[in-house]
């Protein structure tokens, strides 16, 4: 690697560090579609869950937890089921 490279590298671990300190916090969680995984306790629920709401994550984010809210909602306590 040349110095280019390992410095590249640094910018971007630093980048990275830096949205990951912003973003893993419980007042980011609780505006983003993230929550909606973190309310299930079985793995099974939490995958089902997040990856529906991922399917649907487009659009402004108030649209994209209204629409999580109520596709969840009609599932019950267990989307996986």
């Amino acid at each position: 690697m040349n110095t280019n490279t390992v410095d590249t590298f640094q910018e971007l671990a630093e980048l990275l560090e830096c949205h990951y300190n912003r973003i893993n916090t419980p007042s980011f969680i609780g505006a983003d579609p993230v929550r909606f995984a973190r309310r299930y306790s079985t793995l099974q629920d939490i995958e089902i869950s997040a990856l529906l709401c991922a399917t649907i994550a487009w659009g402004r984010r108030a649209m994209i937890l209204s629409s999580c809210q109520r596709m969840l909602d009609t599932m019950g306590t267990s989307p996986y089921d």
